[in-house]
């Protein structure tokens, strides 16, 4: 049942806005500076290089892909491949995950259904400079669910990792998991906690290679002020 809902969903995020794939697309940051600098840099350079402050792994794999793997026609299709797949995470962990506040198959498809039906919002739509913002639903999930097995625990702390390394509101969840870790002391968690502080701290090591020291802090206090308030 699982494989279907997941199924479900992938073809319904598709169908919603469908030009994301054919013709295909690139959006705002995407084509003129993430593209642009994989297709005129070398992905050793680029990879390693800030855009903007952030780290932004997903979209740097994604044009490095785009850049040099396919002809350049199809490029905007892969970017978009990339933001797909990472946009099915938060779905694939809801079925995949115990989760106590959703005990059975009905609660869950409300809550995957919860996540695609949304505000229409082409901006966030199938595209890699928002993937950030599915990972960290992705990580609100595994904050709140329990790993099945080894393999989806794995999974999990992989999740964290490259959400830690993609935007900053991931990151901003890490007091939570150290907070839950200490409160339950279970492994698994201080797993997840060491996943995402390994990853927020290469990050703002990033943030501080690329900004004056006051403008990392003005940043940060700007991120908690849009998130909470």
């Amino acid at each position: 049942m699982g494989c279907g809902i997941l199924l479900a969903y992938l073809l319904l995020v598709v169908l919603r806005v469908p030009e994301t794939l054919y013709p295909g697309r690139f959006w705002a940051e995407e084509g003129s500076l993430y593209f642009h600098g994989a297709y005129t840099t070398g992905p050793l350079q680029f990879i390693t290089t800030p855009v903007l402050g952030y780290y932004s792994l997903v979209t740097k794999l994604a044009c490095i892909a785009a850049s040099h793997c396919v002809a350049l026609d199809y490029a905007p299709l892969v970017t978009a491949l990339f933001a797909l797949f990472v946009q099915a995470l938060p779905a694939f962990l809801i079925i995949s995950s115990r989760i106590p506040a959703l005990p059975n198959w009905p609660s869950r498809i409300a809550a995957v259904l919860l996540i695609l039906l949304v505000q229409p919002n082409q901006e966030v739509w199938i595209n890699t400079i928002n993937s950030q913002f599915f990972l960290c639903v992705a990580t609100g999930v595994i904050m709140i669910s329990e790993p099945c097995s080894g393999a989806t625990h794995c999974l999990r702390l992989s999740v964290l990792f490259v959400a830690g390394l993609t935007g900053v509101l991931s990151c901003i969840l890490l007091p939570f998991f150290a907070i839950d870790y200490a409160v339950s002391r279970k492994t698994t968690r201080l797993h997840e906690a060491l996943a995402l502080a390994s990853a927020s701290a290469v990050h703002f090591l990033f943030r501080v290679r690329w900004c004056p020291c006051h403008c990392v802090q003005a940043s940060l206090i700007g991120t908690f002020f849009r998130l909470f308030f």
